[in-house]
């Protein structure tokens, strides 16, 4: 799976260049979503690929779970969202959301405090069930991180 982080001028560029190599579920093309965006898997532009909104949270404050439940709205739903800087509590909220949805969450552990009080890449390699295992016990299924292997060791030990 290749994640094809783009910006907004070049998305349909990109989503024809997928198509012409026939590569529309080997990639995951994203893309911003608010409040008001419609449900984005299902616009031209991104329909039939591998789809993935990036939630944003103004504030902090935003209804992360209203949010996702909009993007999942179509039939052409996306494959799972990109978590912003959020709280513990949004995060339950949107993982309950995920889980209706049938959709995966993808946290950034790169940077520390991503979630509010969870840690991050300086600590996983330490501690993989306290950074890693805490995430994933609370919905997210999908990390990007710079320790790779420690993420595929810690995950082989997992059930």
């Amino acid at each position: 799976m290749l994640n094809l982080d783009v910006k907004a001028s070049i998305y349909a560029e990109v989503a024809a260049a997928v198509r012409r190599a026939g590569m529309e579920r080997a990639i995951i093309l994203k893309s911003e979503v608010g409040t008001e965006t419609p449900a984005m898997a299902a616009e031209p532009t991104f329909a039939g690929l591998g789809y993935m909104p990036i939630l944003l949270n103004p504030g902090k404050r935003a209804d992360l779970a209203a949010l996702l439940r909009r993007q999942c709205a179509s039939p052409a739903h996306p494959l799972g969202a990109e978590l912003p800087r959020l709280s513990p509590t949004q995060l339950a909220q949107v993982s309950a959301a995920a889980r209706g949805c049938g959709v995966r969450l993808w946290v950034n552990s790169l940077l520390e405090g991503l979630v509010a009080g969870y840690r991050g890449d300086r600590d996983a390699p330490r501690d993989p069930d306290a950074v890693w295992g805490r995430m994933y016990r609370d919905g997210v299924s999908i990390i990007q991180t710079d320790e790779p292997e420690a993420l595929l060791r810690y995950r082989a030990t997992l059930h």
